[in-house]
């Protein structure tokens, strides 16, 4: 999904870039919020979060180096530890 998203293959180029380009910034948390994604603050990540009654997921890309970390839970809180864990190692 994400080799499509940044290639182009979902929605166009513009868009890609208008998308991931932070529209507003949280600091406290270290992160921006582009259009429908989570931006890391200082980092060149995107991330899809969500979570409701049974399920969890996240999954975190790195647009250069092409690395992506997902993690689904099936509880609402599942996915929390893995994806501290995972953020932690880099």
């Amino acid at each position: 999904m994400w080799k499509a998203f940044f290639a182009g293959r979902i929605v166009s180029p513009e868009w890609v870039a208008e998308m991931v380009k932070p529209h507003s910034e949280i600091p406290e948390d270290e992160l921006r919020y582009g259009l429908g994604f989570w931006l890391h603050g200082s980092k060149n990540q995107v991330q899809l979060v969500g979570q409701d009654a049974g399920v969890s997921f996240k999954t975190v890309h790195e647009p250069e180096s092409g690395v992506t970390r997902t993690v689904l839970g099936n509880t609402a809180d599942g996915v929390w530890p893995v994806a501290r864990f995972l953020n932690s190692r880099g």
